[in-house]
């Protein structure tokens, strides 16, 4: 693992800056070490969906998944309930390539997964059919709320086109509890975050995308 900390404030590759904020390899790193994980291979017949876990007791679990453009519409959607096994992985679902995106079509589509436990979703992973820097995003209009529970902070994001790599920040000392993640059309996600801050406002909280670095 290299490197987890700065001693002095730098560009480098660490993962946690020398002020203690995680940088985006931080969190990746937290979802790769997630107890159960989902997973895309490609191949000449098309997709692989594999459900992993290093969980030591047995479940009976069930894989949803759907093609989406980035306007939210969904173009197709299954399901399939299984067993899997403890600290195992395997193919969960195999997409054939004849109903996958084609074309020029491939640059507005992503695959999402979810393996669910009950009404419990263990995971979620998304999958893109090109490059990030081909991919035909459009300009998203992030909706912001900032709701304070018993002293606690949670901030409420929304999008009508899909937002890929939302990066939070601040001036102010705050740990968000996820960052650099994609936000799906149509969707509120509730992140939250740890800050000594007694006063906080949606002004306080700077949001980028993807799209925004272009």
């Amino acid at each position: 693992y290299w490197q987890l900390n700065d001693c002095w404030p730098v560009t480098s590759w660490s993962s946690v800056d020398y002020y203690g904020r995680w940088k985006a390899s931080q969190y990746a790193v937290k979802e790769a070490f997630r107890m159960c994980l989902v997973s895309f291979k490609e191949n000449d017949n098309g997709i692989d969906i594999y459900a992993v876990t290093d969980d030591y007791n047995d479940k009976h679990v069930k894989l949803k998944w759907r093609l989406e453009n980035f306007d939210g519409e969904r173009l197709a959607a299954d399901s399939n309930s299984f067993f899997l096994p403890a600290n195992t992985s395997m193919i969960a679902s195999a997409l054939p390539a004849i109903n996958l995106p084609e074309g020029e079509k491939q640059k507005n589509t992503v695959l999402i997964a979810e393996l669910w436990y009950g009404n419990n979703m263990l995971y979620r992973a998304l999958h893109y059919f090109v490059k990030p820097k081909n991919l035909a995003l459009q300009t998203p209009i992030i909706e912001v709320n900032l709701e304070q529970i018993d002293g606690s902070y949670f901030i409420h994001l929304k999008t009508e086109k899909l937002a890929k790599n939302v990066f939070l920040s601040s001036t102010a000392e705050i740990h968000f509890e996820e960052n650099y993640f994609d936000l799906l059309p149509g969707e509120e996600k509730i992140v939250f975050l740890k800050t000594k801050e007694t006063v906080m406002s949606e002004k306080s909280i700077s949001i980028k995308s993807l799209f925004d670095t272009f």
